[in-house]
């Protein structure tokens, strides 16, 4: 009986779920995003107080314990990136390159708060910097084709 009444109240919202793009949370992304997406359709579609349980049961389920946390300071972050522009006179830097700089500079989280796999770490980069709407470019560098950063993505504004 059940099944029929969740059926049916799909068939009724069909349209309406299909057209939603519900509001997501922002570590939300990827297959992480595209997994939860059609759920906070749903919750947004019933209203009430489901939204709000919907980022409930998301964060319970996919917030990692607080000892395999690390704090990020996207601020700390930028100014790092910034000071790695400014000392290497560079307007372009490959992701990896950037990577390996960051994880060098003492007393600060970047070597514990990346991922040990050099492709891991580069998503990582990419996801902290998204927030400020800095995206990796695919650049030459001789023959090779690499994605990387220009300075201008880092310039204060």
């Amino acid at each position: 009986m059940l099944c029929r009444k969740l059926a049916r109240w799909t068939q009724d919202h069909f349209a309406i779920l299909q057209a939603c793009d519900p509001p997501m949370p922002p570590n939300a992304f990827n297959r992480l995003a595209d997994n939860w997406r059609p759920l906070f359709a749903i919750a947004q579609t019933a209203g009430g107080d489901w939204p709000r349980r919907a980022l409930e049961a998301f964060n319970h389920l996919t917030t990692k314990p607080n000892h395999q946390r690390s704090t990020i300071d996207s601020d700390q972050l930028l100014h790092d990136i910034r000071q790695i522009f400014a000392q290497s006179g560079a307007n372009r830097i490959a992701s990896t390159d950037l990577l390996e700089q960051l994880r060098q500079l003492p007393e600060h989280p970047w070597r514990s708060a990346m991922p040990g796999s050099s492709h891991a770490a580069c998503i990582w980069l990419g996801h902290q910097l998204h927030r400020f709407g800095i995206k990796p470019r695919t650049m030459r560098v001789g023959l090779n084709r690499i994605k990387g950063y220009e300075s201008g993505d880092f310039t204060a504004g």
